[in-house]
């Protein structure tokens, strides 16, 4: 599936075909250049689940967690820092992806 996104201005209208056709799945991967627009795609589908926190970027944290309007449990990773697999292993990235909340 392809999601062009022309413009800001038509973000939240891809976030929503996005959360369309997410069907059962629950993990999620992107890939892009720093400033390529990940963590604002991430917030718009957010926004659009209904989660009302800050939505940031967690380069630092490595991990933020959300919860939408309906309670439903959301984990933003953002893997720039991690240098070796075993940091994944190690900060238990099983017991996020098979959580069954949403993780992107």
């Amino acid at each position: 599936m392809e999601i062009r996104i022309d413009s800001l201005d038509h973000i939240h209208e891809a976030a929503r075909e996005f959360i369309a056709a997410m069907g059962d799945n629950t993990v999620f991967a992107m890939y892009g250049k720093m400033g390529a627009g990940k963590t604002t795609f991430t917030k718009a589908v957010c926004e659009c689940l209904g989660v009302e926190d800050v939505i940031n970027s967690p380069t630092f944290a490595i991990v933020n967690e959300y919860r939408s309007d309906s309670s439903e449990l959301i984990y933003h990773f953002d893997f720039y820092r991690i240098k070796k697999l075993e940091e994944v292993y190690d900060m238990g990235y099983e017991d996020y992806f098979y959580s069954g909340a949403l993780c992107f």
